[in-house]
Order: C-alpha cells, then structure tokens, then sequence
C-alpha cells in the first residue's frame, strides 16, 4: 500500500502540473487559429491527455527508481519508510550531555554535514549539501535526559525543497546514519565506563 501511494503521489503531483501548463499553452496559442470556444476545448482535451501521459511516464520511472533506491538502503520493513521526511526515536542509555557532547563532535568530523543551528545545549538543526539523489536535507536532532541516564533522541530529516516528492531514500540514509553515530557514542560511554 506505501508504494503505491508514492506511485499515485508522483502521477497526480506531476500529470496535474504538466497538463495544466500544456492545456493552457495550447489553448492560448489556438486562439489565433481555431476561435476561442473551440480552443477551450482543444487546451481542455490537451491537457487532460499529455497530463495523463507525462503522469504516468513520470510516476513510473520516479517512483521506481525511488522504490528501489529505498530499499537498497533499507531492506527491512520498516513504516513509512518511503516518505521524504523521515523520523525516528531512540532510547539510549547513557547520560543526555554526554551523548549531546560525542555526537556533535562526530557531525563536526563528517564532511557532509554542516552545524546549521543549535538552537539549545540539546537541540540541532544539519544541513547537507545538495547532491544528485536530492536539493539537500535538513536533519534535527532532539535529545531529551530522561530518568536514570537514559536519553531519549528525536531524529527528523526532510528535503531543504519543500516541493520535493520523492527523494531516493536519501532522508531514510540520513536517518540511519545518525542512529549509527549514536550507538557509537552509546558504545563509548559503555567501553569508557
């Protein structure tokens, strides 16, 4: 059912769009030619057609393409994971401003990601920069100091673009890799001790 639903997003987003630019283009520019009443007619028809076709030709290559780069990165099931905006929550037990500490200073050693806001002592915002998968995502990171040194993290990562609807798991692979950088610093706590 998720996949289908990133199939029927893509087509309406795209066959909609595409067939009012269409239909609005070839009814104004038949004006000159065939009458207005007629050129009603011909944008209408026009654009219900190339929208349909555009639609479905771009909702089964994007959404393919979009699928299987999704599951690559993932296998396991794993709910709405073909969603641009990812979010995931962990538990981690170790002490809040110990995890906040270790996990900024390994986002300050990966290249990729860039300190965008640290709108509190537990709260951050990364950019990415663009690529070809995707215009570039914004990820925050929550952490939250629960009872007996265990934190609870909040992670979201969606697209800088707000327009996007499909990007290739990249939002999923961003997840995923800060859940591995916290277990990280989750083992250091543990090896530390």
């Amino acid at each position: 059912m998720e996949k289908l639903k990133v199939y029927l997003k893509v087509f309406l987003t795209s066959g909609i769009l595409f067939g009012l630019s269409m239909g609005g283009l070839v009814g104004i520019a038949s004006i000159l030619f065939i009458g207005i009443q007629k050129s009603l007619m011909v944008g209408v028809l026009t654009g219900v057609a190339s929208g349909t076709i555009f639609g479905l030709l771009m909702s089964l290559i994007l959404s393919t393409m979009h699928i299987v780069s999704t599951n690559k990165i993932l296998v396991i099931h794993r709910k709405n994971k073909y969603l641009v905006r990812q979010i995931s929550s962990i538990d981690v037990a170790v002490q809040v401003d110990f995890l906040y500490d270790n996990f900024i200073s390994q986002v300050k050693e990966n290249a990729d990601w860039l300190i965008y806001n640290q709108k509190s002592k537990r709260k951050v915002e990364l950019k990415t920069s663009a690529t070809m998968r995707s215009f570039g995502e914004i990820i925050t990171v929550t952490f939250r100091g629960k009872y007996n040194n265990l934190t609870e993290i909040e992670v979201v990562s969606r697209p800088k673009l707000l327009t996007t609807i499909v990007d290739y798991g990249k939002n999923l692979q961003n997840i995923l890799t800060v859940e591995q950088m916290l277990k990280g610093v989750a083992s250091l706590n543990i090896t530390g001790s």
